[in-house]
C-alpha cells in the first residue's frame, strides 16, 4: 500500500495514484525482468517489499522496506546493501520517479 494511505487519515491525491502506479511497475519488474538479483530471492524480495507492515502508535503503518526504498530515492534489498538493476530503460524510470517521490516526502515533511 501507499505511505500516505496507511500512515495517515487524508484523502489519497494524485502523487498517491502516482505511487501505485510505481509499485506496480516494481512488482512487475522484479518478478518478470531479469535483474541482479539472485533468482531464489525474487520472492523474498517481492514479499518483504510488499507483504510486511508495521504497527505503530495504534495504527497500521508501510512496510519499513518500502518505506525506506521511497524515502531514500534507491531500489534496493532490504539489508540496504544492493541496488535492484535490470539493465534496461526501466532502470531510468524507476530511478526519475524515485527522485520525484523522495522530493514530494521531503517536502511533505517539511
Amino acid at each position: 500500500m501507499l505511505l500516505n494511505t496507511l500512515d495517515s487519515d487524508e484523502a489519497d491525491e494524485i502523487s498517491d495514484e502516482l505511487e501505485s502506479f510505481f509499485h506496480v511497475i516494481v512488482y512487475h519488474a522484479v518478478r518478470y525482468l531479469k535483474s541482479n538479483l539472485n533468482t531464489a530471492y525474487v520472492a523474498d524480495f517481492i514479499d518483504e517489499y510488499f507483504n510486511t507492515f508495521r504497527y505503530q502508535w495504534g495504527t497500521w503503518g508501510c512496510g519499513y522496506h518500502k518505506q525506506n526504498v521511497i524515502h531514500s530515492g534507491d531500489l534496493r534489498t532490504s539489508d540496504r546493501k544492493k541496488f535492484v538493476k535490470f539493465g534496461r530503460p526501466s532502470d531510468n524510470v524507476l530511478d526519475t520517479l524515485l527522485r520525484w517521490f523522495r522530493s514530494h516526502y521531503a517536502v511533505q515533511e517539511y
